[in-house]
């Protein structure tokens, strides 16, 4: 039996992170693997995805004093492969994410493990030189659109590397036929200082039942204030409850990019605010992008027109 180690951000109290595990797991299922999860709790994903879990490297104070990072080590030494999984793990959008993301990969590394970038998004990038040091070293490497691939191209990138739906895309999936808007929202750098006015007068405009959903606790503040405006539901969206969600949503309005491919999924319409790339990339990737908006200057009358014109095209999701 194969011993497998799977990195990424797990854990960590983002929903669309646990997706994307959710999605790995579903794709390997049929191999002959013994799985462990590094994860930043480790309690919670091994209770959440039925899988051995281990804190995530690196792993704090908190895990060094309980020793656990020797264990952690012990978990890369024993694995016989890593599964480097997604969302977007290499990126200068967030600069702390391609530190925190070499860290945990160095080790296998060093132990020269083999080493999978599985199905990844991957963003701009300015530190070039640490990223393409990292991705020559691995064994395989599969992104999630072309707008990743291009980028590892475009710093020097050596392997192969293919492009294959995003993970989550391989979950089960239902078709939506409800009658409500669903909301993602997130509170980002450069947002437009009037979005919670602008937004709250144009889905009063809509005239329909407004559900905001929350996919990680930097969400709720925001996500709260426009439910009080509103009168909107608000609910925490979770392993147990999202089908039921999205199979009861008409139309979406998504900051987050996992709601977005939830979305997809369940063949609803929906427009895609772009705070990252990797927003505007997965809706090129499905042919969407004429139904992306910016973040930093919100114009109700543009957000009308496109949400006119996204429930008149009947043939937006093919």
């Amino acid at each position: 039996m194969t011993k497998v180690l799977i990195l990424g951000n797990y854990g960590a109290k983002n929903f669309g992170d646990e997706l994307v595990l959710r999605g790995i797991l579903k794709i390997i299922e049929d191999k002959n693997y013994d799985i462990r999860v590094l994860s930043s709790d480790p309690q919670e994903t091994a209770a959440l995805h039925n899988v051995k879990s281990g804190w995530v490297f690196p792993t704090g104070l908190r895990s060094l004093l309980r020793l656990s990072i020797f264990q952690t080590l012990k978990y890369y030494w024993e694995t016989d492969e890593v599964l480097f999984g997604g969302g977007t793990l290499f990126t200068d959008e967030e600069s702390k994410t391609i530190w925190i993301s070499g860290l945990q990969i160095l080790p296998a590394i060093l132990m020269r493990k083999k080493i999978v970038c599985f199905r990844q998004g991957v963003g701009q990038i300015k530190h070039k030189r640490i990223v393409k040091w990292i991705f020559d070293r691995l064994s395989e490497i599969t992104v999630r659109d072309h707008a990743s691939q291009d980028e590892l191209l475009k710093i020097g990138v050596s392997k192969t590397i293919k492009v294959e739906n995003d993970p989550v895309f391989s979950l089960p999936k239902k078709q939506a036929d409800g009658d409500e808007l669903l909301v993602s929202l997130r509170d980002w750098p450069g947002l437009d200082p009037d979005f919670e006015q602008k937004f709250t007068q144009f889905l009063e405009w809509t005239g329909m039942p407004v559900h905001v959903m929350v996919f990680g606790a930097e969400d709720f503040r925001l996500s709260s204030r426009i439910a009080k405006r509103t009168n909107a539901k608000l609910t925490r969206v979770t392993m147990k409850n999202y089908e039921e969600i999205f199979a009861n949503g008409k139309i979406a309005l998504n900051f987050r990019l996992h709601a977005s491919v939830l979305s997809i999924m369940f063949g609803m319409p929906c427009i895609g605010f772009a705070y990252e790339d990797k927003i505007r990339n997965l809706f090129e990737e499905n042919q969407l992008e004429k139904y992306i908006m910016g973040i930093e200057n919100i114009e109700v009358a543009k957000l009308k027109k496109l949400f006119e014109d996204l429930t008149k095209d009947a043939s937006v999701l093919g």
